[in-house]
């Protein structure tokens, strides 16, 4: 009996000392683990700037020579095309790469604020006003009177989600002139649900369940990359389970089009009923897409570009490339440009200048004290005004999207295209 209960006791410890290890071994592992996730994300960070970096320059310095070359070599236009199209994938790939990167680190936490539901989707129209334009697609956004509904979000990672939303949608509606992809907004008791709905192919009820996964396309064997990579929406259904009180819903049917519906939390302080005084402002109303569109009511898309000649901007960047890229382009719509590498530098041409700017253009990370809204909030007090101002920056997310709404700047996420740059000059300088 004694044998026996001294045979147990010494299993009993055998079995201690083995699961003390193991538990050692697995904290070890996970540390490891840990280690290894903390050192890709700085490598994938770094790697992400120091490429977004020539990839902007390049792209600006494109469509300058795509000017020139339709002058005077149009035979060599499809060929510049190419190189074009090549220079898209980069950069395609680089703004997925940091999406990516963002949802994979599961430390990092989304953290809702008061954000002004205008604000983005004025920059949904900014932004694909031209696109659907030149897919002869009706573009509609309905927009409520600014600062009337206030959501609980992540302002740029939700405006991400309505980008991509409406980014697919024209790419699969029809170029017909028949087309067309509707934005709209209702408030239900403390939400608000956002409606992009197109008329295109649609989706069948099949596939409903997997076109939210990673990689997945509908008849695209080939992997054809006009037709995207199959991220899009997995990188919305992470981001929209990431973030408090939001949902996501698909409605779609072959031939029937697409609806998507966004569900967002409204901001706590609204307690208003909205009624009419609060979507006295839009520019079409909430009612059936095919009705709006006949009425050809909405934003006007073939409203000449704002005549940019003459306009005065201080413009902060300091990568040599694409400091110099921005200058051009800048310059060739017939602004007069003053350019600086540093936030200091930036404002000691503010103090000597022989007027005051009309804009300000800045990056956002500098290696000094201040950064880009920093420095937007010297040059006004330093010109006594609330000067019209853009931030550009290769990761919008990480910005304060309070400090942004607070000093009214808009944000451009780079690498910067020229079509998109314009688009945001015309908007923030229509706006004073």
């Amino acid at each position: 009996m004694s044998a026996q209960i001294e045979n147990r006791e010494r299993e009993s410890f055998n079995r201690e000392i083995a699961l003390v290890e193991a538990r050692e071994k697995l904290a070890a592992s996970a540390q490891a683990s840990s280690d290894a996730s903390a050192a890709k994300s700085l490598l994938m960070a770094a790697v992400n700037h120091d490429l977004r970096q020539p990839a902007a320059s390049a792209t600006l310095y494109l469509e300058r020579l795509t000017a020139h070359i339709e002058e005077c070599a149009p035979s060599c236009m499809p060929l510049l095309g190419k190189v074009r199209e090549c220079v898209g994938a980069i950069t395609d790939n680089l703004s997925r790469l940091s999406v990516v990167a963002d949802l994979n680190d599961k430390e990092r936490v989304l953290v809702p604020t008061q954000v002004d539901l205008c604000a983005i989707l004025d920059r949904l129209v900014g932004v694909y006003s031209g696109p659907a334009l030149e897919r002869k697609i009706r573009f509609e956004v309905a927009l409520p009177r600014r600062g009337n509904l206030t959501l609980m979000t992540d302002g740029a990672r939700l405006g991400d989600v309505l980008a991509n939303l409406v980014s697919n949608a024209l790419k699969f509606t029809s170029e017909d002139g028949r087309g067309w992809v509707a934005v709209r907004a209702i408030r239900f008791g403390s939400r608000i649900r956002i409606t992009v709905r197109d008329n295109g192919i649609g989706i069948a009820k099949h596939h409903h369940h997997r076109v939210f996964d990673e990689y997945f396309q509908i008849d695209n064997a080939e992997r054809d990359r006009d037709r995207g990579y199959g991220l899009g929406l997995s990188i919305v259904r992470d981001t929209i389970a990431r973030l408090p009180g939001h949902s996501i819903f698909l409605r779609s049917a072959l031939g029937e089009g697409t609806r998507f519906d966004v569900w967002v939390p409204l901001a706590p302080t609204i307690e208003r009923a909205v009624g009419e005084s609060a979507w006295s402002g839009l520019h079409s109303s909430a009612c059936n897409c095919e009705e709006t569109l006949a009425r050809g009511c909405g934003h006007e898309l073939e409203e000449k570009e704002r005549n940019l000649r003459g306009v005065y901007v201080l413009l902060v960047e300091d990568d040599p490339l694409v400091r110099s890229a921005l200058i051009e382009t800048l310059k060739g719509w017939g602004m007069l440009v003053d350019a600086a590498a540093s936030p200091e530098a930036a404002l000691a041409l503010a103090r000597r200048a022989e007027r005051l700017f009309d804009l300000v253009v800045s990056d956002f990370g500098f290696d000094a004290a201040l950064d880009g809204l920093d420095l937007i909030r010297e040059v006004r007090g330093e010109q006594g005004r609330v000067t019209p101002a853009i931030i550009f920056s290769g990761q919008i997310p990480s910005i304060d999207e309070k400090r942004l709404s607070e000093l009214q700047v808009r944000a451009v996420s780079k690498p910067i295209h020229a079509e998109r740059l314009r688009a945001e000059l015309d908007a923030c300088l229509t706006s004073v």
